[in-house]
């Protein structure tokens, strides 16, 4: 859990899923380029962040290419987009739904631990995020995906605005 400065919460990872997508076969049969023939499951985490809703998809995306975290969001945008789609409307999201998607770091930012793409409604893809940053540093300190160090963690995150180096004050395996 996120803690402001005047001690409120500001984020809670509240529960790890994983969902599997469906889709009429001849829409599958198009995607299968990106997806391959395998099953189609994404594990994500949804939490929050003083309430403003983010889902952390930590697995199950196609290799999405790009040398910054800039061509990713245009890749991702171009030939994945179905895949914010079925995060984020109904029946797995809801309209205030924002998700961001786990990529590997991009070879222009080789400090970083991760990327990440954010995702929200109406085909946006925004630069950057605050809350979304704050979602995504939570969930991966929280599931040991990058380790934790009390009682401060420090790291290198890409979204597609560029670096951004965290600072996560830690107890007890959790976020404050």
């Amino acid at each position: 859990m996120l803690r402001g400065v005047a001690g409120q919460r500001l984020c809670d990872s509240s529960r790890l899923l994983s969902t599997k997508l469906f889709e009429p076969a001849a829409a599958r049969a198009t995607d299968d380029a990106w997806w391959g023939t395998g099953p189609r499951m994404l594990s994500v985490i949804d939490l929050h962040a003083a309430g403003e809703p983010a889902r952390v998809v930590v697995g199950g995306v196609p290799h999405v290419p790009g040398e910054n975290g800039m061509e990713k969001r245009a890749y991702f945008m171009e030939n994945l987009d179905g895949l914010r789609k079925a995060l984020l409307l109904e029946p797995r999201g809801y309209p205030c739904q924002n998700a961001n998607v786990l990529v590997p770091p991009s070879p222009s930012c080789p400090e970083a631990l991760y990327g990440y793409i954010i995702l929200e409604q109406n085909k946006i893809y925004p630069a950057m995020s605050g809350h979304n940053t704050i979602c995504v540093a939570t969930a991966l300190l929280e599931t040991g995906m990058v380790p934790m160090r009390e009682p401060t963690t420090t790291f290198t995150l890409e979204p597609p605005g560029g670096p951004i180096q965290i600072t996560a004050t830690c107890k007890g395996g959790k976020v404050l």
